[in-house]
């Protein structure tokens, strides 16, 4: 029998998912972190990027999360994102025009740069999952 870590995965307007799975990667702000079930007990911020449960050796479910926390306990984890959106939820023409705006920001010296290299990061990591995620020839 594979040992499991119970997964909890909640946004702020519901709970995305309840499962049980090998392992779980997801990004901090400091990089990506692995939690597998008997992970030392762990309070992490969550950063921009996708988050992969690994449920078996051949089956993961992908998520785009930003922002939040995380709470790991030998064979719990709980993932409370401030966004959550699996590749059907990303509207990729959205998250093209959102990377245009957050580029013209990035090149205005003017504007908030941080905020704009944040944007263009989160519209980036949107179009990448969506692509990973779309048939061959719809990319």
């Amino acid at each position: 029998m594979v040992a499991t870590i119970e997964v909890e995965l909640i946004s702020p307007a519901r709970v995305i998912d309840r499962v049980e799975a090998a392992s779980v990667t997801l990004p901090s702000t400091l990089g990506y972190l692995t939690i597998l079930p008997g992970h030392a007990p762990l309070i992490s911020d969550i950063g921009v990027g996708i988050l992969t449960v690994r449920h078996d050796t051949r089956r993961t479910t992908e998520y785009f999360v930003s922002g939040g926390y995380l709470e790991a306990d030998n064979h719990r984890l709980k993932i409370l994102a401030e966004v959550v959106e699996s590749p059907q939820e990303i509207d990729r023409e959205r998250a093209k025009k959102a990377r245009e705006r957050a580029l013209a920001r990035v090149k205005d010296f003017g504007s908030d740069v941080a905020r704009a290299q944040a944007s263009l990061e989160r519209a980036d990591t949107r179009i990448a999952l969506v692509a990973t995620h779309e048939p061959a020839d719809h990319r």
